[in-house]
């Protein structure tokens, strides 16, 4: 494909939450630099408008999680997807990019196929863990898979699906060089320090905030009485501007931060996170952190017949052992992540091996530049498929 081509690349980007749209404005900013003409449209936030995408429909109202939500929600659904297909069929769409959120996007990447519309797809649904009788819908939905994690490439190889495996994007978030230096700042702190920063990260699903909100107060709540000689600064993360008004009845000394995970965890001692994508960065970052999620009961225990994985935590699924405290359902509360927090305080051994075990996690995942590597398979595909 010639990237100086008079003919003008359309792409649909379907995102259908913030973590999906952040990914898919990096790529958006590295495909222009290889095409620079490309016309984009997109199911999505502000983010990829704010990068020249124009925006078909917005995915706040179909960002949900659990069963029960879902059902909630399906009328919403059903008319987004619906107006996207109708989009698919009557715009002249030359390359069809679905972000994540598989159970939403599945279906638009089958019809895009069945139209024609090539689909390279960012982000490997994680079949491995549950919906493995889904594997056959993949292969006639997609073109190219990208999968992020380093066993992916393998999982799906082996089931015939044309995959590529090229690092993950937040290896170029968090740099392993500087890792050195914020490991001897933490520890001299720990022996130092009687001030300390704790940050809460609960997910940016509206049903993931409701439902480990007051377990987070109570975190905070006990924390305060562990150490009376110590103290402590709380601050919640919510990048969400949406999802603010969930965050009203906090208690004054908790914080309310909407800056950027990166920026969030920077000056943190330790986190409290929901898993997904945000846990994986707290790890990268080397930040000592445990993990607690929860849901509803019948999503739990319906999902507890469903999922095949260990694991909760995306570091602990890629080191395939448990370096990474996780308290789900049940023992998500207070005095769990309290007595934690507290072998973490106290035992340097442990810290130890939890940079160890960093430094192992940085190795797998590849090193920095993973969005001009994607940018230009992309590219490449484009060449394969014959689109200009």
């Amino acid at each position: 494909m010639s990237t100086n081509s008079s003919k003008q690349l359309h792409v649909l980007i379907s995102c259908g939450e913030l973590s999906g749209e952040k990914y898919a404005a990096e790529l958006l900013i590295n495909l222009r630099q290889q095409i620079p003409n490309i016309k984009v449209s997109a199911l999505c936030g502000d983010l990829l408008v704010s990068h020249g995408a124009i925006r078909i429909a917005h995915y706040r109202e179909i960002s949900v999680m659990g069963f029960s939500a879902v059902f909630q929600s399906l009328p919403q659904i059903l008319k987004a997807r619906s107006q996207l297909k109708s989009f698919l069929s009557d715009n002249e769409v030359d390359l069809f990019i679905p972000v994540d959120f598989p159970g939403f996007n599945s279906s638009l990447s089958k019809h895009a196929h069945k139209n024609g519309i090539p689909v390279y797809s960012v982000v490997a649904p994680q079949l491995w863990a549950w919906g493995a009788w889904r594997i056959g819908a993949l292969r006639k939905s997609v073109d190219r898979l990208l999968a992020l994690l380093p066993f992916e490439e393998k999982y799906f190889a082996n089931n015939n699906i044309p995959v590529v495996h090229l690092g993950h994007p937040l290896v170029d978030v968090y740099d392993s060089e500087l890792l050195y230096e914020k490991r001897k700042n933490r520890e001299y702190n720990l022996k130092h320090k009687k001030e300390f920063k704790i940050g809460l990260l609960p997910g940016s699903r509206k049903q993931e905030i409701q439902l480990l909100l007051p377990v987070f107060i109570d975190i905070c709540e006990q924390m305060k009485n562990t150490q009376p000689d110590c103290k402590y600064e709380f601050q919640i993360s919510c990048a969400a501007v949406h999802l603010t008004p969930l965050f009203a009845s906090l208690p004054d000394y908790i914080k309310l931060s909407q800056q950027p995970i990166s920026e969030f965890i920077n000056d943190l001692d330790y986190a409290v996170v929901c898993s997904g994508t945000a846990s994986l960065e707290v790890a990268l970052a080397g930040l000592g952190h445990s993990i607690t999620y929860k849901t509803s009961p019948f999503n739990y225990w319906l999902g507890s017949k469903l999922v095949n994985s260990e694991f909760i935590g995306l570091a602990n699924l890629v080191m395939k052992q448990n370096m990474v405290a996780e308290f789900v359902q049940d023992e998500a509360c207070a005095d769990a992540v309290v007595n934690e927090y507290t072998k973490w305080m106290q035992n340097s051994a442990k810290r130890s091996k939890f940079d160890s075990d960093i430094d192992q996690l940085h190795n797998k995942l590849g090193v920095p530049g993973f969005w001009q590597r994607v940018a230009s398979d992309v590219v490449k595909f484009l060449d394969d498929v014959e689109v200009l």
